[in-house]
């Protein structure tokens, strides 16, 4: 489950401390952190309904939550009175009463360049005020041997990460982390000309993309009305994409395609469960179906060559 739960520093069993807040349409609650008095805390909110985003103040004492900050990452709270948060590739310090739980003044640079990716942010603060970050990611991507040896380079953008190669070999989709944001993108590169081009328009983000069979298509998970759910869009960028999973409560990633074309396998995570492999026909009525569903996580599951077998992780 995404909500907030309390258990004894020495141990026992897990009560449920702040639920999700149907009227708010919550969705995750993460991040908690206790403030000086021991019995307020912060915690970010995501919410199927962007505009009810940000960071939340919550007590052991009640269940009733209130907003005190809307910036769409999650702040820390730092002694003797700040509210940490990334914007832009700078760290910035807001004024922060404790007593009345309300932001004040005008924000600060304290640090730069900062990473973030989605809410979280690079960096970390103590209650003695030393603060730990880091910059931003420039990951490349790299072509091996199956030796282990570098033999050359993808000349992507700075931040590319996850890739996928395309069935017949020509080409390579992959996220890149938008620094100013801190949202991911779906590209993908021409291996034979080496271009690059974006396939999700900058807003609306994209993850976990995967070739269609005659590599024509590709499937992606994006966030852009509430949780991530599965579009498939044209490999050339040609039209909208197109949303093939509609969960109101869980998160879907597509895995992979079946060789002959017909089946999605994707990841769902729902509220109060596991990660488990669903199985989307892409031929009949496109809704996801168990296929490995039990007590631990399965997630990455992969076809073989000949569409017989399923590789996974759990």
């Amino acid at each position: 489950t995404r909500s907030l739960y309390q258990v004894p520093a020495t141990g026992g069993t897990a009560s449920l401390l702040i639920p999700l807040d149907q009227a708010r349409h919550d969705f995750s609650h993460f991040n908690p952190q206790f403030l000086p008095d021991g019995r307020h805390f912060l915690f970010y909110v995501y919410s199927r309904d962007a505009r009810n985003n940000g960071t939340y103040v919550g007590s052991l004492d009640s269940p009733e939550t209130r907003r005190v900050f809307s910036h769409d990452g999650a702040a820390l709270f730092a002694p003797p009175g700040y509210l940490l948060f990334v914007r832009e590739g700078t760290l910035l310090a807001q004024p922060f009463d404790t007593k009345g739980m309300v932001a004040t003044g005008e924000p600060a640079a304290v640090a730069a360049p900062v990473g973030r990716i989605d809410v979280e942010g690079f960096f970390s603060v103590s209650q003695t005020g030393v603060l730990a970050f880091r910059p931003p990611s420039d990951s490349q991507l790299m072509w091996f041997d199956r030796q282990g040896l570098q033999i050359g380079s993808v000349a992507s953008p700075p931040g590319s990460r996850n890739p996928e190669l395309s069935r017949d070999g020509f080409w390579l989709a992959y996220e890149v982390l938008d620094q100013a944001t801190g949202y991911r993108d779906i590209w993908t590169t021409d291996l034979t000309r080496s271009i690059n081009s974006r396939l999700t328009r900058p807003g609306l983000g994209g993850s976990d993309p995967s070739w269609s069979p005659d590599s024509n298509r590709i499937a992606f998970a994006s966030s852009r009305q509430g949780p991530p759910e599965i579009y498939v869009t044209d490999a050339k960028a040609a039209g909208e994409p197109e949303r093939i999973t509609q969960s109101q409560d869980c998160e879907d990633y597509p895995n992979s395609w079946s060789p002959d074309g017909r089946y999605l396998l994707l990841n769902r995570w729902c509220p109060g469960s596991v990660s488990d492999l669903w199985l989307l026909s892409m031929s009949e009525d496109r809704q996801p179906r168990p296929f490995i569903v039990g007590d631990a996580n399965e997630s990455g599951g992969q076809f073989s060559h000949d569409g017989r077998w399923v590789s996974y992780n759990s």
